[in-house]
């Protein structure tokens, strides 16, 4: 019952409907935590952009306990969360994010022209093989397994992860994410691309996010928190 009491209290806390029919309550509740579970299946808790969205509202939280007001002249007004939200609105912002698989074959100053024209056509041989692939192979599949060298990926299918638009410092090099960045559908793979002396690569778009904002009601707590502080802070 205590259940029910909590989920009911949270709704109504949050403006939903609270249905009077506790059938119909309980396969929401199981219905929501089926969904959880689901997503949590998917590994979608590990994904760097809601990673950020879970620590944000663990440290918004955070900071509004400890740093409640003590009295109605802490208070913070909703005009000034309001303006705030919209003066760090850049500050809110989620950059633009795409998802790559990574093929590589490596090269080394050592190897002869003739050598490195015959990886040079293998790996148009695999680009072809990757453009055929099925829709429902997403990544590499088994091209990764038997043919690239990378050792992180290449049994991922070569699933490289998400990497965030004008960031650099990735351990593969800009141009490969450059590369990926250009590429236009979900599937498209690159032409084969060289960094000398290093390795040639063939990239696939797996999927993207564009650049997003967080609707206030994510980030609020920090707002007020932060605010808070600073009228604590002005006043000693």
């Amino acid at each position: 019952m205590a259940d029910f009491e909590a989920e009911i209290r949270s709704r109504q806390d949050s403006g939903m409907k609270v249905h009077g029919d506790l059938a119909i309550l309980l396969g929401d509740m199981v219905n929501r935590k089926a969904m959880v579970q689901s997503a949590l299946a998917r590994g979608l808790d590990r994904d760097p952009a809601v990673a950020r969205v879970i620590e944000n509202l663990l440290i918004s939280e955070l900071r509004s306990r400890e740093l409640a007001p003590s009295d109605e002249k802490d208070a913070v007004s909703e005009a000034e969360i309001q303006k705030a939200y919209a003066e760090r609105a850049a500050e809110f912002t989620r950059p633009g994010k795409v998802r790559l698989a990574v093929l590589s074959r490596t090269l080394s100053p050592g190897t002869t022209p003739a050598r490195k024209q015959e990886i040079v056509n293998q790996m148009d041989t695999l680009r072809e093989q990757a453009i055929a692939l099925p829709e429902s192979e997403r990544f590499f599949g088994s091209l990764a397994s038997k043919h690239s060298e990378d050792q992180a990926t290449r049994y991922r299918d070569g699933d490289a992860g998400w990497f965030d638009a004008g960031r650099t410092g990735y351990r593969w090099p800009d141009k490969i994410i450059t590369a990926g960045f250009a590429l236009g559908e979900s599937g498209e793979v690159s032409e084969v691309i060289e960094i000398p002396g290093e390795a040639l690569y063939l990239v696939r778009k797996v999927d993207s996010r564009g650049t997003s904002v967080p609707p206030l009601d994510l980030v609020k707590a920090q707002i007020t928190a932060e605010l808070s502080q600073e009228q604590m802070r002005l006043r000693r």
